[in-house]
């Protein structure tokens, strides 16, 4: 299968094989580190595009906005809480701020907070780098989010649907997880 897959698309992409099971953030660490451009688009294989566009959208949003870590482009955005209003980039892209919610007190359980999704989306390389790097080994999404959350970032949707899932009871059934493992049921 590999070698049917170099032989087709070889001269288009940087195909990284993994000849054993890594999970999927050592599998992610290890394709990231190959990027050399200043931007990683990140998508996996059970999305399909709609053919909306997004790249330059995105891109203004990331080239405008220091602190917004991930535009979201994908239809899963009912998963997360959205504000109502547009902002705006100076050249005009209306985006939507994911809404985290206030820093919870010591002794309260921890809100789920969004800056990172590994639905499709763009980022910026060197904030990867910077911000989770080797972390993202070692730790789940909600705590690499939390944790980016503390550094200052959040995430952002654009106002199109860009992507679709193949199968979107498999993404609630994935969050309904990781509700649970944020917020155990109390005795």
């Amino acid at each position: 299968m590999v070698s049917a897959l170099v032989e087709e698309f070889g001269d288009v992409f940087d195909i990284v094989y993994n000849r054993r099971r890594m999970g999927q953030l050592f599998a992610l660490d290890k394709a990231y580190s190959t990027v050399t451009t200043p931007y990683i688009l990140h998508c996996e294989d059970d999305w399909v595009f709609t053919g909306a566009p997004f790249l330059e959208a995105s891109l203004s949003i990331l080239r405008h906005e220091a602190r917004v870590f991930t535009v979201h482009i994908s239809n899963t955005s009912f998963l997360y809480p959205v504000a109502d209003e547009p902002a705006t980039t100076p050249d005009g892209v209306d985006y939507y701020p994911i809404l985290n919610p206030p820093i919870a007190a010591r002794d309260e359980r921890p809100a789920r907070v969004y800056a990172l999704s590994f639905h499709p989306g763009l980022r910026r390389a060197a904030d990867h780098r910077a911000a989770v790097g080797l972390l993202q080994r070692f730790f789940q999404e909600d705590v690499l989010n939390a944790w980016l959350f503390w550094r200052g970032f959040h995430m952002v949707k654009l106002g199109v649907r860009c992507c679709n899932h193949l199968d979107l009871n498999s993404i609630s059934r994935h969050m309904e997880y990781h509700d649970r493992a944020m917020h155990p049921p109390q005795p």
